[in-house]
């Protein structure tokens, strides 16, 4: 109780400080929505780093936000981040039983929960997949629900880019369902329900109220989202800088302030946003798997392997070329065979993060431009397809 009074009291001055701040720095719009009475969990769409911040705006009550292991090594901003938030970590790339009972037992104790259920940013515009297990838990933790949506955070810093620009960004509550009404729901009633009030869309918002967020370099690092090549059919070949992005075939685009994309070689852009481009580069993933055989789908090479120490520090353990096949994933001289891999979820910018039957915890990472999403498509779709 004394711990939650003085999360609450932080909370209050942190949010006292920053709501001044709100509109004229970040271009937020919000409204100071009603006091959230009794234990609750909170649910929002996933498309900013500062998602969490945005949604606590609306709200007097402090909340408790469940948060990826990674946060927990970056120096004086996890001290913030624990000093305001008081976050549940959650380890990516793992089954983590000991967060759903932390957030149980927080919410049994009458406070606030916030999720994040995508558990990702999307690196096209549409809320990313939110499975069973969320609704699962809201049946579970037999308490309040509410429902928060986002708009515009995707084309103010697109997950594949680097550089934050400006632009409006807007967030309100959508669903606040008692205790009640969710008992009498089924988990797939529950779920639907989540899915439909988080949705968003970002191109059909900006084709149906158009705004501009202009910045510098806007297409630099696209390529982490954008891997294959629609004209040539490569995977990696994709290079940006400035506003412009290529391919060595002839491919020559240019990423506008509105997020729409433009042809600036001969004849018509085949894909005018990066949601189209990727829903059909996703739709290519059989034929790219097939295409490779028994070798490798994809590479890259100056890819870093690091061991984890959960919440405390990494090691490197080594630098080389990163590679999939349909049976393994390599680093330099390191090989995990897919099948001791509990999942291959991505971080930050473009970090993958794995954890092994052993136990082993591993980030890949990169410091140029490469993408970690085509190598959880090939995961995912290697260790999921019927045997042969």
């Amino acid at each position: 109780m004394k711990h939650r009074f003085a999360h609450q009291v932080l909370w209050t001055v942190f949010y006292a400080v920053v709501r001044p701040f709100a509109r004229p720095v970040f271009h937020y719009r919000y409204k100071r929505e009603r006091r959230i009475d009794g234990p609750a969990v909170i649910m929002g769409n996933h498309n900013l780093d500062i998602d969490v911040g945005l949604l606590g705006l609306s709200y007097r009550q402090a909340m408790r936000v469940v948060a990826s292991e990674h946060v927990f090594r970056k120096g004086f901003i996890t001290f913030l981040i624990k000093l305001f938030y008081a976050p549940i970590v959650r380890m990516k790339g793992k089954t983590e039983v000991r967060t759903v009972r932390e957030m149980l037992r927080t919410v049994k104790a009458g406070g606030n929960v916030c999720v994040f259920p995508e558990g990702n940013r999307s690196y096209n515009g549409l809320t990313g997949e939110i499975t069973k297990a969320s609704a699962s838990f809201v049946r579970l933790a037999k308490c309040q629900l509410i429902t928060y949506r986002i708009e515009g955070g995707y084309f103010r810093h697109p997950r594949w880019a680097r550089s934050v620009r400006k632009g409006p960004v807007s967030g309100r509550e959508v669903g606040r369902y008692s205790p009640e009404q969710l008992s009498g729901m089924g988990t797939d009633e529950v779920l639907a329900l989540i899915c439909r009030d988080l949705y968003e869309d970002a191109y059909a918002r900006q084709e149906q109220s158009p705004a501009k967020y202009p910045g510098k370099a806007l297409a630099e690092n696209i390529e982490a989202a954008l891997y294959l090549c629609p004209d040539c059919g490569r995977i990696g070949t994709i290079q940006s800088r400035g506003d412009r992005f290529f391919c060595p075939c002839g491919l020559d685009m240019r990423f506008t302030d509105t997020g729409m994309l433009k042809s600036m070689g001969e004849g018509e852009a085949r894909f005018t946003t990066v949601r189209d481009w990727d829903l059909w580069q996703q739709s290519m993933t059989e034929e790219l798997v097939g295409r490779a055989g028994d070798g490798c789908i994809a590479q890259d090479d100056g890819i870093s392997l690091y061991r984890i120490t959960p919440c405390k520090k990494d090691e490197l353990v080594e630098t080389g070329t990163l590679s999939i096949s349909k049976t393994a994933l390599a680093c330099g001289q390191t090989v995990f065979p897919l099948a001791e891999i509990s999942d291959l979820a991505i971080i930050d910018l473009n970090t993958l993060v794995f954890e092994t039957a052993d136990g082993g915890y591993y980030e890949i990472r990169s410091d140029s431009a490469y993408s970690a999403l085509k190598y959880r498509r090939f995961f995912l779709y290697c260790t999921t397809r019927p045997n042969d």
